[in-house]
């Protein structure tokens, strides 16, 4: 039979009484949960956030690179950086393509926009060129690079999915492509 009132609340007691846990022991609580979850693996990089990370992270060492002789000129943070600076791009120009009404009230910022319909169709002319020069240093639209790009990139299938060769081949030289034209000027990994 139940017992009558509130149920208990959860947690570790002594003598009948909830302890409360110290903070250390509640960040150790946090950063356990965080670790455990599947896409991380143990992990505490937040490349492992999302497909592109991970396959960054899981091929780096082993099938990414095959060749010894093909060594790669850019780090694993300079490619992770520049393709989260190509999704961030075509999430700004979906930010702009989302309303009905082409230039009112469409802002990627949050709040009150006093810009005037003028400054709105610059910056969003601005947004379609950043994107579409960065979607041309990868290729052309028909490209196998770019169809491996947007479909990892932008797309970001789920943790279960395993990356055919031609992708992992394909979104090498992408990257490649996408970071010597988005970190223009950046000093390559040595």
């Amino acid at each position: 039979m139940a017992r009558r009132g509130r149920k208990r609340k959860l947690g570790n007691r002594v003598n009948g009484r909830l302890v409360q846990l110290s903070d250390a022991q509640r960040e150790r609580d946090m950063k356990a949960t965080a670790l455990n979850q599947p896409h991380r693996k143990g992990d505490e990089s937040q490349m492992r956030e999302n497909a592109i990370g991970r396959l960054i992270q899981d091929c780096w060492t082993r099938d990414w690179w095959p060749d010894p002789h093909d060594q790669p000129q850019w780090s694993r943070e300079d490619l992770y950086t520049a393709s989260q600076k190509y999704a961030a791009a075509w999430a700004e120009v979906q930010s702009y393509m989302g309303s009905g009404r082409p230039l009112a009230n469409v802002s990627p910022r949050r709040g009150h926009d006093d810009r005037t319909e003028e400054e709105l169709a610059d910056d969003r002319y601005k947004a379609e060129r950043k994107w579409s020069d960065m979607a041309k240093a990868i290729g052309s639209h028909e490209s196998i690079y770019r169809k491996a790009a947007d479909l990892v990139i932008i797309d970001n299938p789920g943790i279960e999915w395993v990356a055919p060769f031609w992708i992992k081949h394909a979104l090498k030289m992408a990257l490649v492509n996408l970071a010597a034209h988005s970190l223009a000027g950046k000093r390559r990994a040595a």
